[in-house]
């Protein structure tokens, strides 16, 4: 596999974790905006929309700086 064939693959890898982040961070808001209105206060519903955002998203996030890294290294 050549440089260029590797620094390709490593971003298509990129592109599908960012773009399942944002499949998820879509979900996210979409139940977000459901307990909106509930019987639970606002705060208490914005601390675990950002726990439950940080630990579904944070580590795709984490995942496609590495490879952003990966390439940045190979280029």
């Amino acid at each position: 596999m050549t440089v260029e064939e590797k620094i390709s693959s490593l971003k298509a890898k990129r592109a599908n974790i960012l773009g399942r982040a944002q499949k998820q961070t879509r979900k996210l808001e979409r139940e977000f905006k459901n307990e909106m209105g509930g019987k639970r206060p606002l705060m208490e519903q914005v601390k675990s929309f950002g726990g439950r955002y940080y630990a579904v998203v944070g580590p795709l996030l984490k995942q496609a700086k590495e490879y952003q890294k990966a390439i940045e290294l190979l280029k």
